[in-house]
């Protein structure tokens, strides 16, 4: 383990550690090799410690970068395999300050956490505000790890395998990203500093803004523009609405907290188009928790993807995947009734 100290002895009392006795934490862009051992030292402590909690067995490694490197951090991480494509840090409705990106090693899926060293500096200061935010951020990582670990296990191969049709894609790609922010934020709600109201100024801003972009696209392609950009934009943005939705939803069951106990959720849901299906993926996330891991079959996975799906036509585009075809057939917008882009 490179910038950690190992830890030689497990206390009697609580269970041993998952990570992998070989794991390594590299950390980018100290000034000095002191701090650069210090703080990779202490890193290894607290992701350690969660392993004792939490399944980190498929851990690849850590990488601690600040801000300036970041992002080239996470581009440029070896993913095992080529044609996957690199992970970039998110910049729209919230911004990204860690990550875990799914590898290949030695033939098997594992992951690697990317993490921003500007939000960890509360661990090394006396600052409980910003310590607080770095716990709940190492956990929140630790937790991807322990998702991807599961679904891994429960559909060897399927994360990284390749697929048919775009609509496949699409189902797959959605359906797990849904899953695994509901999952995670669920679990290490109650760890470090209380997320609960940036989750919901997340959510409010997607499902306000997420029609209204779709539509943007839509009217641009019905104005003689290019299709690629409209399809691109209208799954995008009802993709992160319902994993921004399941941001939300996980962290409040955490809690043991109803939506309808939040007054500015309950207030923009009141008569909303989004609130049926928002009910529906609450529903069918604590029906996949109760399970976690154990599912038996993909139909709770396949169930999200239509779920994005409804959306995306409810928004005016429709996918039919044809026989021997790689890529779907997208038929050109239409405008149900009481779709605002009928202005178009």
């Amino acid at each position: 383990m490179s910038d950690e100290t190992a830890i030689e002895e497990e206390p009697v009392d609580l269970p041993p550690s998952t990570v992998p006795p070989d794991f390594r934490v590299q950390v980018r862009g100290f000034p000095d090799e002191e701090s650069t051992e210090m703080f990779g030292t202490l890193i290894g402590q607290y992701i350690h410690a969660f392993g004792r909690m939490l399944e980190l067995s498929t851990l690849d490694g850590v990488t601690v970068a600040p801000t300036a490197a970041y992002a080239e951090a996470a581009r440029t991480l070896d993913r095992g395999r080529s044609g996957l494509p690199p992970y970039t840090p998110s910049d729209g409705h919230a911004v990204g300050i860690a990550m875990t990106v799914p590898v290949i090693r030695d033939g098997a899926v594992k992951s690697h956490i990317v993490l921003n060293a500007d939000y960890l500096i509360g661990l090394i200061k006396e600052d409980t505000g910003m310590s607080d935010l770095a716990l709940h951020t190492m956990g929140h990582e630790c937790c991807h790890v322990d998702a991807t670990a599961k679904f891994e296990c429960a559909f060897p191969g399927r994360l990284l395998g390749e697929h048919q049709s775009m609509s496949s894609w699409l189902t797959w790609h959605v359906a797990t990203m849904v899953w695994d922010e509901y999952i995670v934020t669920r679990t290490c709600a109650r760890w470090g500093a209380d997320q609960t109201d940036g989750y919901e100024e997340t959510f409010l801003s997607a499902l306000a803004e997420a029609r209204p972009k779709a539509n943007a696209a839509i009217r641009t392609h019905l104005a003689g523009g290019p299709p690629f950009p409209m399809i691109q934009v209208a799954n995008t943005e009802y993709a992160h609405l319902m994993k921004f939705a399941a941001y939300h939803l996980g962290n409040l069951d955490g809690f043991k907290i109803s939506p309808a106990d939040r007054p500015r959720t309950a207030k923009a849901l009141a008569g909303h188009w989004f609130a049926a299906y928002f009910e529906r993926l609450h529903e069918a996330l604590r029906e996949m928790a109760k399970d976690n891991g154990k599912w038996g079959s993909d139909a709770p996975f396949i169930g999200l993807g239509k779920l994005h799906q409804e959306l995306v036509r409810l928004g005016g585009v429709a996918y039919y995947e044809l026989p021997g075809r790689r890529y779907d057939f997208v038929w050109p917008p239409f405008v149900p009734a009481d779709d605002p882009v009928g202005d178009a």
